[in-house]
């Protein structure tokens, strides 16, 4: 399938790719979310009307170049279409983000996700009632885990590799839980094949589940551990297992997530390539601007275009007709306020 090309090299190529037809999302500025040094890592999904985003991390006070720590939060901010602003609704147990996140029945499932110290199994279940939010608990994962991919297939929701604490090395184990069943437990399924990893991408068309790229870990013989950013692509069928599909054209962790499904494609919007790791903050560019789209009849990749705006651990929710990317890391260590609308115009 060849080596990964680079980013401006693909970027070169994208006339060839998809001619004069360009992108097809449409983008519209929301109100800033209420938290003015932006989140990342946050869960988000829809309640009671809303747009709810729960948690999230950021350098409040020095970025982390200065010596700044990164601060968890416990807030839950909520957005109906047609208010001014965001407020603060509610607020979890305890600090938390980078788990896995998805809208089920009127509710915003949390799994997993982290704080400053430790990595979670715990799976709250965010509701909207009488004006006020309810945080309950579903049945926890088998094993804490902290920066992996999921998505919600039918009623099902699975969560995919991750950490199982902050100096684990990454996994591939997958764990499946039927939300439509009261009381259910998680079970698990069979392996992502390749490499175990964080920060993949993860999205459904029809009843199958793509898995894209992440990050493999490594240690580096001197303590510090490090990333191998990857471009290998996965489909599960919960008959017939997991096949491999085309790579992607280039390396790519953290796109926001879930990935979009438009029509027969899934859509990644920027992430992190990898390509400017130890770059330092005053000449990093920013992460991936690229739209890049997954054709499942095809098993091929396109480059749809470029975005206009850099994100990576941004959520993504749906919302009718279009989605909503709530904040997000324009480039290590800055975060962003932002939240945008995304609609596909044909």
């Amino acid at each position: 399938m060849g080596a990964p090309l680079t980013i401006q090299a693909l970027l070169a190529a994208s006339l060839a790719l998809v001619g004069p037809r360009g992108s097809h999302l449409e983008w519209k500025r929301l109100p800033d979310l209420c938290a003015p040094e932006g989140l990342a890592g946050s869960f988000a999904g829809m309640a009671g009307r809303r747009v709810l985003v729960v948690g999230g991390s950021n350098f409040p006070l020095k970025k982390p170049w200065d010596g700044g720590t990164k601060v968890w939060y416990d807030a839950v901010y909520a957005w109906k279409p047609g208010d001014s602003g965001w407020s603060v609704v509610g607020r979890l147990p305890h600090p938390l983000a980078y788990g896995v996140s998805a809208t089920n029945r009127d509710t915003v499932i949390c799994a997993g996700g982290s704080d400053a110290d430790r990595h979670y199994s715990e799976v709250l279940q965010v509701g909207w009632n009488s004006g006020r939010v309810d945080v309950t608990k579903l049945a926890p994962l088998p094993q804490p885990v902290a920066n992996g991919c999921g998505a919600l297939n039918g009623s099902t929701l699975y969560v995919i590799g991750g950490q199982t604490s902050p100096s684990a090395l990454a996994g591939n184990r997958v764990f499946a839980l039927d939300l439509a069943i009261k009381r259910g437990q998680w079970t698990e399924c069979p392996p992502l094949p390749g490499p175990g990893r964080i920060l993949a991408g993860c999205g459904v068309i029809g009843m199958s589940l793509f898995v894209f790229g992440g990050a493999e870990l490594f240690t580096d013989g001197k303590g510090g551990v490090k990333r191998h950013y990857l471009n290998d692509a996965y489909r599960y069928d919960p008959k017939r297992g997991w096949r491999r599909l085309a790579d992607m054209p280039i390396d790519l962790a953290a796109s926001p997530s879930p990935v979009l499904s438009v029509g027969d494609d899934l859509v990644l919007l920027g992430g992190d390539d990898g390509s400017q790791v130890g770059v330092s903050h005053e000449k990093h560019t920013g992460f991936s601007p690229m739209e890049l789209h997954y054709r499942p009849p095809t098993n091929s990749w396109v480059l749809s275009g470029t975005l206009p705006v850099r994100r990576a651990t941004a959520p993504v929710v749906r919302m009718g007709s279009r989605w909503v990317l709530v904040g997000g890391e324009r480039q290590p260590g800055i975060r962003s306020p932002e939240v945008w609308s995304i609609e596909w115009k044909r």
